[in-house]
């Protein structure tokens, strides 16, 4: 009687190691659950690769706004593979701040209209960026009563606007090279436009979106 009180507390003891341990091995102490595609921690190293944007608003003969949105860190290891929050230090020559997922940003363009920043982990490892918007900014020429609207040939590129052909927008994508359209009211007077850019940074990992309005009359 004894030996069998012994022997089913030794099993229901083991079962509860077997329990306990496989409960931990489950628990994820990489960068986040593959399965739900959602990181855990918030990661502080330069990450595999991140998706940013930058929103152009280009009024009428004036200077161009620019504001820069961080959306998201994709995170891998031998296990996990994940989007989600972290924190680096974004360094430019104005600006100096803590930046996270979703986070945006009202940044300056220099002279030559690029977008320079850094991003620094908590390893002070630098990730810098050069951001070239002066080809997006000058894509149009006035010629004559029509505007020849050059398109990007980095990355992929579309433009839309109101043409008197459709009912709907217009969409012209990089299969152009450029398209020629009219500068009378059946046109608009501008173009809504979607740049992506690949392989940016030092690191030529990250991927940008340019996207925005430019009003050419």
């Amino acid at each position: 009687m004894e030996i069998n009180v012994f022997r089913n507390l030794f099993l229901i003891g083991f079962s509860f190691i077997l329990c306990f341990f496989f409960f931990s091995c489950g628990i994820s102490t990489g960068g986040g659950d593959g399965a739900s595609g959602s990181c855990e921690n918030v990661l502080k190293v330069h990450p595999q690769k991140m998706n940013l944007s930058v929103e152009l608003d280009c009024p009428y003969d004036s200077t161009c706004d620019a504001r820069l949105l961080f959306k998201n860190m994709e995170y891998s290891d031998s296990l996990n593979s994940c989007y989600g929050n972290f924190e680096y230090l974004f360094v430019s020559e104005k600006q100096r701040l803590k930046i996270h997922r979703f986070e945006e940003i009202s940044v300056a363009l220099d002279s030559e209209e690029h977008i320079r920043f850094s991003l620094l982990d908590e390893t002070n490892t630098e990730k810098y960026y050069d951001v070239d918007l002066s080809k997006i900014i000058h894509s149009f020429e006035v010629v004559g009563d029509s505007v020849k609207i050059d398109m990007l040939s980095a990355g992929f590129s579309e433009i839309r606007m109101d043409c008197p052909s459709s009912w709907e927008r217009c969409r012209f994508d990089s299969d152009y090279e450029y398209v020629m359209v009219g500068m009378d009211s059946t046109w608009s007077n501008g173009f809504t436009f979607d740049q992506y850019l690949y392989n940016q940074s030092s690191m030529e990992s990250d991927s940008i979106h340019v996207y925005g309005k430019i009003i050419f009359r």
